[in-house]
């Protein structure tokens, strides 16, 4: 992944740029330094989750590009969780860096895909085979846990905005890695969310919201 950085960094214009896989953080970065890694996972969480909001409207996107003042943000997905992200000056050749890309995607996606196989295919240390792991739809639709959870996304829906179905899906599939749906786990979600909330005020808000929804229904 590194010497494609390098590839893209070598176009004119280009600062740099890194490799953010959503279950992991940061794969690959050529970044300057003043790019730490933490500031770099916040960047990616957030564009990641703006593009897979577009590609929920537009099935077709490829790219978005940000405009700002001092740089360009270009991200594309390599594969599913794993997104390449640009930064550039204003003066950069768009239609140059546009077919550098596609070119050098190419070379990206062949890559990405060995590295996205041990995630897909693993086995715990022992050789035998993982546990029993449950998708995002399948507990939403169960019941009486699956009610409260979609009731827990609408009410996120009033602190968070239109980008709520994203996170909370993002969230519920994070929290399911990690724990077997129930409501005893139910807390290790919201930590999950409060993280994505980032706000202390909005947390405290949203934990009033779905308080009646924390506990199984008798």
């Amino acid at each position: 992944m590194k010497q494609v950085l390098e590839e893209v960094k070598a176009i004119p214009g280009v600062v740099g740029g890194f490799v953010f896989n959503a279950r992991k953080g940061v794969a690959a970065n050529n970044l300057p330094p003043v790019f730490k890694e933490a500031k770099l996972v916040n960047i990616g969480k957030m564009l990641s989750k703006m593009y897979l909001s577009g590609k929920t409207n537009f099935s077709d996107i490829t790219e978005i590009s940000l405009y700002y003042e001092e740089s360009v943000v270009i991200i594309r997905e390599a594969a599913p969780d794993l997104f390449l992200i640009v930064i550039s000056d204003p003066s950069v050749n768009l239609n140059l860096l546009t077919m550098s890309l596609n070119l050098i995607m190419d070379d990206f996606n062949t890559l990405t895909e060995l590295d996205m196989e041990p995630i897909q295919g693993a086995k715990t240390a022992s050789g035998s085979a993982p546990k029993k792991t449950f998708t995002a739809e399948e507990v939403l639709q169960s019941a009486p846990l699956g009610n409260d959870l979609n009731s827990m996304r609408a009410a996120l829906a009033k602190v968070m905005g239109p980008m709520a179905k994203i996170i909370f899906t993002d969230a519920l599939n994070e929290w399911l890695q990690g724990d077997t749906p129930s409501y005893a786990a139910l807390g290790q979600l919201v930590a999950i969310l409060e993280r994505e909330i980032n706000d202390s005020d909005k947390s405290a808000y949203y934990r009033e919201l779905i308080l009646p929804y924390l506990e199984p229904k008798t």
